[in-house]
Parts: C-alpha cells; structure tokens; sequence
C-alpha cells in the first residue's frame, strides 16, 4: 500500500476515536491519550526507513 492510503486509515482511526469521545463511546481520557499516541505510531510507520542488517566486515 502507498503511504497515502495507509496514512488516510490513520486519519480514520484517529477520527474515530475524536467521535467516539464526542459521544460518548469511549472514555475521554483514554479518547485523549489514543489522540496522542496514535500520530506518533502513524508516523512512526509511515517513515520509508528500512532496517538493513549490518555486513561482518
């Protein structure tokens, strides 16, 4: 998947806790700290750095 579309499910699930807190679904507090955690690991996953074993040398 493209970094768009990945980033757009991430914009959903953090729209989705926003309403869910709105009204009334879920905790606000646990609503508040999903809204800061979840930009970070959209973030975190969207980054195009890829891990390459280092060579023995």
């Amino acid at each position: 998947m493209s970094n768009l579309k990945n980033g757009l499910g991430w914009a959903g699930a953090m729209l989705l806790v926003a309403a869910g807190a709105r009204f009334g679904f879920m905790d606000r507090d646990a609503a508040l700290t999903l809204l800061l955690v979840l930009p970070i690991l959209a973030i975190a996953s969207l980054r195009d750095r890829v891990c390459h074993p280092r060579s023995a040398s």
